[in-house]
């Protein structure tokens, strides 16, 4: 079950390859390499990711009869792009009451053109919105939103971020324009040599 949380750091690349082709073997499967990392590339080394991932490829697979690059390692990235995305919109979905509570901290990144901030300007940003600052940052800690180093919060992963900046900007929240500063939306990092000729969203 792709969708169910899975929290664990990210895996190194050699790690997180060897963990998506040992998941590919036990279902009596092996995979062109470039197939395999440009999964792992995508899943940026999260378990929950990598996870998602293999279930994209176990239906490209059922579906074309193999995994090579073309048609069926793209089927299998879409694939893996919706897991990832329906687990972004689950933990978001954990906020209370609803994930408009942590969309001033993502506009307050994306004013400052920045992917980490302030504990304190974090929770400043809630407060100026209309809710208790503090307990809204707490509480995106504790269910995984937001992660906390060295007095600053940001998204553990480049993806989420991108993805609740995308989120808010398709109007998730009432008063997004009042919120937002037309600052690009953040793309996660990608290899080249990994990425090219693939969809990545």
């Amino acid at each position: 079950r792709p969708n169910e949380p899975i929290r664990l750091g990210s895996l190194n690349d050699a790690d997180a390859l060897e963990a998506l082709t040992v998941g590919l073997a036990n279902e009596g499967h092996e995979v062109p390499e470039e197939s395999a990392r440009a999964l792992v590339a995508a899943s940026q080394g999260f378990p929950q990711h990598i996870h998602g991932y293999l279930a994209g490829a176990l239906s490209a697979i059922a579906e074309h009869g193999h995994l090579q690059p073309g048609a069926a390692l793209t089927s299998a990235l879409q694939t893996g792009h919706k897991h990832r995305d329906a687990y972004y919109d689950m933990t978001a979905d954990k906020m209370a009451p609803d994930r408009s509570v942590i969309y001033p901290v993502v506009a307050l990144m994306q004013r400052r053109d920045t992917t980490a901030l302030p504990r304190r300007d974090a929770a400043q940003a809630v407060t100026e919105s209309g809710d208790d600052g503090d307990a809204v940052v707490r509480q995106a800690i504790e269910h995984g939103v937001l992660q906390l180093n060295k007095g600053e919060v940001s998204f553990a992963i480049p993806s989420f971020h991108a993805h609740m900046c995308e989120s808010l900007t398709r109007g998730c929240v009432s008063g997004a324009a009042r919120l937002l500063d037309h600052r690009p939306i953040p793309q996660p990092a990608a290899t080249p040599s990994v990425w090219a000729g693939y969809s990545t969203s």
